[in-house]
């Protein structure tokens, strides 16, 4: 399946803002979907797209500070840009705070709009990735039997062969045999490996005590 190209959700109800932005986007061969009202982008929007947001501040019916704070409710990470035709340090500051990109003037946005909008996509790039790893490994982990997720938590708290086969009575050489087989199991290039991807799970869906 082709992966579609990233898309830059635009929102300003200014058209000769919104125009002048899309061209700028346009010339970078990024694609782009223009809404003049917040509601309407919250209905069109589709997190499943590769992509990253520009609003402008002050909209008609919702603001662009309330636009952001909805798509975070509702549990997007898009990364936002926010456009502004003047300067507002308080404002600029919430905004960051809700994890903003960058604050730009309108008339600063020929010179530093699309490095930022550069910079947002790469943000959302390494997010999409991440989760898709994350998802990688929860699914291989789902796919260990019982006893392996036992000898998985002794193998992530440190435990030598030696005192993993005295707790799950069982020989270091099965013990061996089933360090082996999850690591091959998890998709791991060895112990370490192994352990690290147990402690990404782990932190996803919370600490297991290990057997004592």
């Amino acid at each position: 399946m082709v992966e579609q190209p990233a898309l830059v959700w635009i929102v300003d109800d200014d058209d000769q803002v919104r125009s002048a932005v899309t061209a700028i986007l346009k010339h970078a061969s990024l694609e782009t979907r223009e809404f003049d009202r917040g509601r309407t982008f919250l209905r069109e929007f589709d997190s499943a797209r590769h992509g990253c947001a520009v609003f402008d501040l002050r909209l008609p019916d919702l603001s662009g500070l309330e636009l952001l704070e909805t798509l975070r409710r509702q549990g997007h990470e898009t990364p936002v840009i926010f456009l502004s035709g003047y300067g507002d340090i308080a404002t600029a500051t919430h905004a960051m705070r809700l994890g903003a990109i960058d604050f730009i003037e309108k008339r600063q946005a020929s010179e530093t709009l699309l490095p930022r909008v550069r910079e947002a996509l790469a943000i959302d790039r390494r997010r999409r990735s991440s989760r898709d790893e994350i998802g990688d490994l929860l699914r291989r982990h789902e796919s260990l039997t019982p006893r392996e997720r036992e000898l998985l938590e002794l193998v992530v708290a440190g435990r030598l062969s030696k005192e993993i086969a005295s707790l799950l009575r069982i020989s270091e050489r099965t013990v061996a045999n089933h360090r082996a087989n999850l690591i091959q199991k998890m998709g791991a290039v060895n112990t370490a490996d192994l352990v690290r991807m147990a402690v990404r799970v782990r932190e996803r869906r919370g600490p297991k005590s290990p057997s004592t």
